[in-house]
């Protein structure tokens, strides 16, 4: 188990990684790795696969999509397929 490091240093790691994600702009990757960070700061691969969940949700449902008004963003996540959890 690889101690995470900062998000930015994860980065060049998530691209080759996750090479599906290469089309985000780095800052939106960038948030997502820091919120990964926030749960797994003591597991690197932990983070990048959360991070890498995080965009495909995000990604698929509008969560996240700066576009996206607070009504959206909810009516989206009561579609999520976890919403009974």
């Amino acid at each position: 188990m690889s101690v995470a490091g900062t998000a930015e240093e994860m980065l060049p790691i998530f691209r080759s990684t996750f090479p599906e994600f290469n089309g985000t702009i780095d800052d939106r990757v960038l948030v997502f790795l820091n919120l990964a960070r926030t749960i797994f700061y003591k597991c690197q691969d932990a983070t990048l696969y959360l991070a890498a969940h995080l965009l495909v949700l995000a990604n698929s449902n509008g969560i996240g999509d700066e576009s996206a008004t607070d009504q959206q963003v909810g009516d989206n996540q009561a579609s999520l397929p976890l919403s009974m959890a």
